[in-house]
């Protein structure tokens, strides 16, 4: 219980907040062939994605493949470019200052939050009753230690575990590659492609980047994996090529020597 009482500004009024906690125990690994799956991918530059499916008459079939991306800052750090211009100019400074600080430490928490919670109401309304079982695939803070996003992403594991004991639902956190193929266990290579990052392996596996963690976790449950790509999007595009490391320039008269650039032309 939290009490706030401001004898400045309102003495008569008196602020009681109550925060109830619930500690439940955890439930027992459900089945994974009957319970209802839903994978959380978190990335620090696309935001995350979901991905929920089940597994019925021999097959994963999947539900619902939601993806929300972080809120747009572009807007609030052209206002504080703005405010810090004015306050250069003499306009106020003290509270032109202020306010472009404020624009800077914007913080995505409530965002992150209100997805997860999303998340988890879209599972519970699919499962029907059954168990549910859901993997949060949460960056490293080592992968995202000075991204923009530092603090918002590492803080879904905390809300996660929230919502998980609340409502009584198997959750685990495990990280997943997503430049392994689900099939051969090979190395991906990424194509290049304007509507999505397509991943595409030598034994003819390809989907979206997004959506590989999901079939490695399908993979170690001992599933099989859906028919079909998930991706929506058109799993078509050139393999993007590795720059090489241009040679050391060796000094004139030496063996194999010709000068000219890279690739020894004039």
């Amino acid at each position: 219980m939290r009490v706030q009482w401001r004898e400045d500004k309102d003495p008569e009024t008196l602020k009681v907040q109550i925060v109830l906690r619930v500690q439940r125990p955890r439930p027992p690994q459900p089945d994974p062939k009957e319970a209802l799956l839903c994978f959380i991918d978190v990335n620090s530059a696309y935001g995350i994605t979901a991905v929920i499916a089940a597994y019925e008459e021999g097959r994963v079939k999947v539900y619902e493949m939601p993806k929300f991306r972080p809120p747009n800052q572009s807007r609030r750090l052209r206002e504080a470019a703005k405010r810090e211009s004015a306050a250069a100019y003499g306009s106020k400074p003290n509270t032109n200052y202020a306010l472009a600080r404020l624009s800077k430490k914007f913080d995505a928490q409530g965002w992150v939050k209100a997805v997860t919670a999303r998340i988890f109401r879209m599972a519970l309304e699919y499962a029907g009753g059954r168990p549910i079982w859901v993997n949060i695939d949460a960056p490293d803070h080592r992968t995202v230690r000075g991204s923009r996003l530092q603090r918002t992403l590492l803080s879904i594991k905390r809300v996660a575990a929230n919502l998980a004991n609340w409502y009584g639902i198997y959750a685990t956190f495990r990280c997943y590659p997503s430049r392994t193929c689900p099939v051969c266990g090979g190395k991906l290579k990424q194509l290049k492609s304007k509507r999505a990052r397509v991943m595409r392996c030598q034994c003819g596996f390809a989907d979206e980047r997004d959506y590989i963690p999901f079939h490695n976790w399908l993979r170690e449950l001992g599933l099989p994996l859906p028919k079909r790509p998930i991706s929506s999007a058109p799993l078509t595009g050139k393999r993007i090529k590795t720059r090489r490391p241009s040679r050391r320039a060796r000094p004139a008269g030496k063996a194999g020597w010709r000068g000219g650039g890279v690739n020894g032309g004039a």
